[in-house]
């Protein structure tokens, strides 16, 4: 029974080769699924560049298009150029397009049409056209603060609280106000009950 329990040299020096570390398949088989996940990683970080990247060209697009809007709302929206590059980012370019906007506020009587305002900036980023658009209404003729009497009648179409009052009377013009200003006064028609500032 003794020699049953004894093992043999040559089972011990088999036994411990095994046991030393591990082999070639091994070794290949590891290196293979770091490989796999480092390019994971790899795609992962690079798509947040690239994602980093597109934000910021539409936050570029984005100001430059409040910029140009704000600059033609400025001038009136006089303009005699529809599309355009910006001066600093060449990259950019502008298109606008100005057009009838139909409404029920639009008043031949009270020469007033409404027009809508459409500026488009694009650019291209990887074979790819890139935009951004805003738009907004503007008003061609005179406009003013209206009697509650003309607000009933212009928003008659539209459900809310606008009541024309029996003692209708025309807007008060505005008024300039010296010293700090505090206090109540009319401006441009409204009456306001503080006023403040120089």
């Amino acid at each position: 029974m003794l020699l049953a329990l004894t093992l043999l040299p040559e089972q011990l020096r088999l036994n411990k080769t095994n046991n030393d570390g591990f082999s070639l398949l091994e070794v290949i088989v590891a290196l293979a699924i770091m490989a796999m996940g480092f390019v994971t990683v790899l795609q992962l970080f690079s798509g947040s560049i690239r994602s980093v990247s597109l934000s910021e060209q539409y936050l570029k697009g984005t100001s430059l298009a409040h910029s140009k809007l704000g600059a033609l709302e400025v001038n009136n929206y006089s303009v005699t150029e529809f599309e355009g590059t910006f001066p600093d980012e060449k990259k950019y370019r502008w298109e606008l397009e100005v057009s009838p906007h139909t409404s029920p506020l639009n008043s031949n009587e009270n020469n007033i049409q409404l027009s809508e305002v459409t500026l488009n900036v694009l650019w291209e980023d990887a074979g790819k056209t890139r935009n951004i658009q805003l738009n907004t209404i503007k008003v061609d003729g005179a406009s003013h603060p209206s009697s509650n009497k003309s607000l009933a009648e212009s928003f008659d179409w539209v459900p809310g609280s606008i009541q024309a009052s029996e003692k209708d009377t025309p807007p008060t013009p505005p008024v300039k106000i010296s010293g700090n200003g505090a206090g109540n006064a009319y401006i441009c028609g409204a009456l306001t009950s503080h006023v403040s500032g120089n």
